[in-house]
């Protein structure tokens, strides 16, 4: 999943740890960031239910599952994502 939202694109790669079984939650998603003006690529973990800074974007984690490497790839997560813009006396947040 990609989305590019002012010069920066967020990919969406989980690296979850999950046991046998159906989908399981995860408590960290793993979100790799591309800086489309410095093509500079960042990976960072995002915790579930906190919010993670990435240039000016905040990224937020509500819920992520993986299966089990035996059944097919499926890997999800709901992401959170708010522009913060502005800077000095006043903050401006777009969702």
């Amino acid at each position: 999943m990609r989305r590019f939202l002012g010069g920066l694109a967020v990919c969406l790669t989980l690296g979850l740890a999950a046991g046998a079984g159906a989908a399981q939650a995860a408590t960290i998603a793993v979100l790799q960031g591309l800086d489309k003006i410095s093509a500079r690529v960042s990976r960072f973990d995002a915790p579930v239910g906190q919010g993670v800074r990435f240039g000016s974007l905040v990224i937020t984690v509500r819920a992520c599952v993986k299966r089990p490497p035996e059944e097919p790839p499926e890997t999800a997560a709901f992401l959170q994502i708010d522009e913060v813009r502005g800077g000095g006396t006043s903050v401006e947040t777009k969702r």
